[in-house]
């Protein structure tokens, strides 16, 4: 029997969740982007399919790193849309696909920070063309480094959300950060599954251990996506 505390907590934690991407957002409440709380109804799309339902949630920086720096891939003529179908499959149905990423500032008189600004800018076209929604994180800059700042963070918020909102069957999460395995934990109590993808050249012990399933793929998986350098 589930433990009724615990529900009641994670009822409050998710209308915490709520107010807080409203916040993030900088929307009023009565704004189209505003997540609104209701109570959950009859919902005949999710009745009628049968296939289940998978949203797809992709730590860009963690999957930028792996693609470009360890395995020395093309990243910007990687097929993403196309690698993220063959993850699915064709007995599931994909509802979404989102990207997190800091999002790069250009400061003036560095020329370093205009090259990586104008470079993540093409990314975000090339998301933009496949029809992967992007989410916006913070980069800070501490002496010459730059450093993804809350990308964690919204991944774990979005994932309670997509569970508590009834969005998906599983979470398909491309990530190797260990700090997400609280939120694993949280949609697996709402019932809701998680399948980790991660690569061979970094995994995490820890989201293996919470995840429902887990994939470790390697360079060999990636290159019918990809051209490498």
């Amino acid at each position: 029997m589930r433990n009724k505390f615990i529900d009641n907590m994670l009822d409050i934690l998710y209308q915490y969740i709520v107010l807080c991407r409203c916040f993030f957002a900088r929307k009023s409440f009565n704004s189209p982007g505003c997540v609104i709380i209701d109570t959950p109804g009859f919902n005949f799309y999710n009745f009628m399919s049968k296939k289940e339902r998978i949203y797809i949630y992709i730590d860009g920086g963690n999957f930028y790193r792996r693609i470009f720096q360890d395995y020395k891939l093309h990243f910007l003529s990687f097929k993403l849309s196309n690698f993220c179908d063959d993850l699915v499959g064709k007995d599931r149905e994909k509802i979404g696909t989102r990207y997190y990423i800091g999002q790069i500032k250009q400061y003036e008189g560095n020329p370093k920070s205009i090259e990586l600004y104008n470079s993540q800018q093409r990314l975000l076209q090339k998301l933009k063309d496949e029809k992967i929604y992007t989410v916006l994180g913070r980069i800070q800059k501490y002496g010459n480094v730059y450093k993804e700042k809350g990308v964690d963070v919204r991944i774990g918020l979005d994932l309670l959300e997509g569970a508590y909102e009834n969005r998906y069957d599983t979470a398909l999460v491309i990530s190797s950060d260990g700090d997400l395995s609280p939120a694993f934990e949280l949609v697996k109590r709402k019932g809701k599954n998680i399948e980790s993808v991660m690569f061979d050249c970094k995994s995490s012990l820890a989201l293996q251990k919470v995840a429902n399933t887990f994939r470790i793929l390697n360079r060999n998986d990636l290159l019918p996506f990809a051209d490498s350098i």
